[in-house]
């Protein structure tokens, strides 16, 4: 294999697993089945003509504030070289790759400034691949903006039902005892202060055990 095709074949694949990293995100946010399998065969975030583009992908997740400009921008970086490779036959280098990319050279020496001390601009721009894609995948998994905010609200909801679920079995629990105490009583008239009392500390009785339950499970 040429150095050329190495190159070719890496960036390819790397921009494949970023595909597959932003539709992932996306599909957390939107609540579709985040198994691969799942993903495949959706329409929007699939491998079908009518899925979105990376592009679109990323623009999505900019207005939802999962990711920042800049971000975005090392996202763009990083597939504007992929593209060039992919649909350009004379990128053989990624020098030449990035010359036919206006502004890309001097927006990666301010991205990376230490990749460009004395060495080659091949190699430093061979680095400067390796990392936007080590960033883009810090990017597009990190939890901030919206996806920071549906995965607060999962938890919260998570914490509801979970607290609701011991609720409702520590009241029916109180609840029998009650009903237990009601039958056991000889007279069909119950005292109102005995009434109070109870239904007081039925009150404080349910609390007291819902919390000691929930910490009990954490």
């Amino acid at each position: 294999m040429t150095d050329s095709s190495k190159k070719r074949l890496k960036v390819l694949e790397y921009s494949l697993t970023l595909e597959l990293m932003a539709s992932f995100s996306l599909a957390f946010l939107l609540d579709i089945d985040i198994e691969y399998d799942k993903i495949k065969e959706s329409k929007s975030l699939g491998n079908s003509s009518s899925a979105l583009s990376f592009n679109q992908k990323v623009n999505l997740l900019l207005d939802n504030k999962s990711i920042t400009k800049d971000e975005k921008l090392k996202l763009e970086s990083f597939m504007n070289i992929r593209n060039q490779f992919i649909h350009n036959k004379d990128a053989v280098s990624y020098t030449k790759a990035v010359s036919n990319i206006s502004g890309l050279e001097n927006r990666l020496k301010r991205i990376y400034p230490d990749f460009f001390k004395e060495i080659e601009l091949e190699e430093s721009i061979d680095n400067c691949v390796t990392e936007l894609y080590n960033d883009s995948l810090s990017i597009l998994g990190d939890f901030k903006g919206g996806r920071e905010s549906k995965l607060i609200m999962q938890s919260e909801r998570d914490i509801y039902v979970k607290k609701y679920k011991i609720l409702k079995e520590i009241m029916e629990s109180e609840i029998d005892e009650v009903n237990d105490f009601i039958k056991k009583q000889e007279s069909e008239f119950i005292k109102k202060d005995d009434l109070v009392g109870m239904i007081g500390l039925l009150k404080y009785q349910i609390i007291v055990k819902t919390n000691q339950e929930y910490l009990k499970e954490e």
